[in-house]
């Protein structure tokens, strides 16, 4: 959490240095990423960043649950509906995540990078402590549509959750293929990360729902 010499600042100067540092973590990874370039950008003391925030691991966490309470906020509408149809609902979960990428690329393209951050030892323990509160969530949301019947129960639930976060995230990496997508590109130049027509990322969704249909609808 930042500290209290953080909170006293004004908040123009806290947004600037947040933006900064998402600029940072979304060009790089938690290993590459630069204390020095975040303060050379701002033009402020490499110590004032320790003042604020402690350490990097600690900037790196706040950073995180800053932008997944921005996501949270976008999305609220949607995660209070009830869930009827597991894959209509599943369709406006990627619906609300295109408006979160258009209103706020920056912690888009820095979640992007989260979410492929690759056992770096400093931020193992707190990434594989994300994750498991996402499979958890996951599997609390196909556990209830497989007692509804709605959802095969000849899979484990563990397996079935696994492949649907796998996909999820997935789609991401599928988008940047079929479409020549260069995410860091698009934050360097203040674009949202899918920089390509809402129509073209519905025919994915389509495409990638159905086949999540195929293999976990119960017939």
């Amino acid at each position: 959490m930042p500290t209290a010499t953080f909170d006293n600042l004004s908040e123009e100067k806290k947004q600037r240095i947040i933006d900064a540092c998402f600029r940072e973590f979304a060009l790089h990874d938690y290993k590459q990423a630069s204390v020095s370039r975040i303060v050379k950008e701002l033009g402020i003391a490499k110590g004032s960043i320790f003042q604020y925030f402690g350490s990097k691991k600690e900037l790196y966490r706040f950073l995180v649950n800053y932008a997944g309470q921005k996501k949270l906020e976008v999305s609220k509408e949607m995660l209070e509906t009830p869930i009827d149809d597991f894959f209509v609902w599943y369709r406006k979960v990627y619906a609300y995540g295109i408006q979160f990428d258009i209103k706020y690329p920056l912690y888009s393209g820095f979640l992007y990078n989260v979410v492929r951050e690759r056992n770096y030892e400093a931020v193992e323990s707190f990434y594989i402590d994300e994750k498991s509160q996402v499979y958890q969530y996951v599997e609390s949301l196909i556990e209830e549509q497989q007692k509804r019947g709605k959802i095969r129960t000849d899979i484990s639930l563990s397996a079935l959750s696994f492949i649907f976060y796998q996909v999820h995230t997935g789609v991401f990496d599928y988008l940047a293929y079929v479409h020549k997508v260069d995410f860091r590109e698009n934050i360097k130049n203040g674009k949202p990360l899918f920089s390509i027509s809402e129509e073209q990322i519905n025919h994915l969704l389509d495409e990638f729902i159905s086949i999540l249909k195929s293999g976990m609808q119960k017939q």
